[in-house]
């Protein structure tokens, strides 16, 4: 039983580390950075889909601004275009900021 309790108590702290963890919290200066890169890509696909090269491209240039904000921005579906049309909701999905 004594077993028990501890395995939990510490089960819960490893879940609670792991959640604080994952957070990445941006400063003004990293959340003014990334939401010009995310209403960037939305006024360019307004009218067109944007080519998986061409947001690559886009990608590596926004990474090399936020690197010296240490952080980056990850795509999380790499190798497909951004469909015509799409909203930055979607686009905050797709590009998410992480911690240098």
């Amino acid at each position: 039983m004594k077993n028990k309790k501890i395995f939990t108590v510490v089960f819960l702290l490893a879940a609670a580390l792991l959640f604080t963890s994952c957070a990445f919290k941006m400063n003004t200066a990293q959340k003014e950075h990334y939401e010009k890169f995310i209403a960037g890509l939305e006024r360019e696909a307004k009218d067109h889909p944007m080519p998986a090269q061409v947001v690559k491209e886009g990608l590596d240039l926004a990474n090399d601004g936020a690197a010296a904000l240490n952080y980056r921005i990850e795509d999380k579906e790499a190798g497909t275009e951004i469909a015509k049309g799409t909203k930055s909701d979607a686009l905050r999905k797709r590009f998410v900021p992480k911690k240098k």
